[in-house]
């Protein structure tokens, strides 16, 4: 009965760092409009079996294909270069090059960003300075406003921390890593009253993706 009448509970699994830092803030709205759904937030990183889990839908990172699910796009990836100011003004970045003399912090999950960027620029692999890998990119982020070293982070990760001046662009060039955030739906829940209200609302809460100079930084 609750599911007739556009209320139910969703199981939904989602990144980490994308639902602290994307998700939650927004997810009041959600609940203003649709008092009678629950979402029930779970943590996960990478594909999974959702029936096994007990889960409903999942937010993923990739190309969209989850082999048995439909996708829908929300968010187009956009890796932003960002460092502390502390460190910003101790070993300046003026150029492409200036990058090789920094600690380049990682994603234990996206170890190539970084040779992606080097080879949009032109830089050799040989030329970087791999440093410490972490499991959440919320770590990561912790661990560059410490000054650790230099991330390359997706830019509606960091928009608080950009605006805040925590962070700043280590310089000027983003990287379009081809990656979308995806809503990941089975194919039977699609048409149930609850997932579509969700998965229309995620579709107009979307925000425009801002970089580079955009951002504020």
């Amino acid at each position: 009965m609750a599911f007739r009448s556009g209320g139910g509970i969703l199981h939904l699994a989602a990144l980490p760092t994308f639902a602290s830092k994307w998700l939650l803030p927004r997810l009041k709205e959600f609940y203003q409009k649709h008092p009678d759904i629950f979402i029930h937030m779970h943590v996960r990183i990478g594909q999974f079996d959702l029936e096994r889990a007990g889960m409903d839908v999942a937010i993923g990172v990739g190309d969209g294909h989850w082999p048995g699910l439909q996708s829908y796009p929300l968010i187009e990836e956009w890796l932003l270069p960002v460092i502390s100011p502390t460190l910003a003004a101790s070993q300046p970045i003026n150029e492409p090059i200036d990058l090789t003399r920094h600690l380049l912090l990682q994603v234990t999950a996206r170890p190539f960003v970084w040779r992606q960027w080097f080879q949009a620029h032109g830089l050799p692999d040989a030329a970087m300075r791999l440093g410490p890998q972490f499991e959440l990119t919320s770590h990561l982020i912790q661990a560059v406003v410490g000054g650790m070293g230099v991330g390359l982070v997706p830019s509606f990760l960091v928009e608080d921390e950009l605006r805040e001046g925590s962070l700043q662009l280590a310089i000027d060039s983003p990287l379009r890593s081809g990656l979308f955030y995806h809503l990941f739906v089975p194919p039977n829940l699609a048409n149930l009253p609850h997932v579509l209200a969700f998965r229309n609302w995620l579709m107009t809460a979307r925000e425009p993706q801002v970089h580079g100079r955009e951002t504020g930084a």
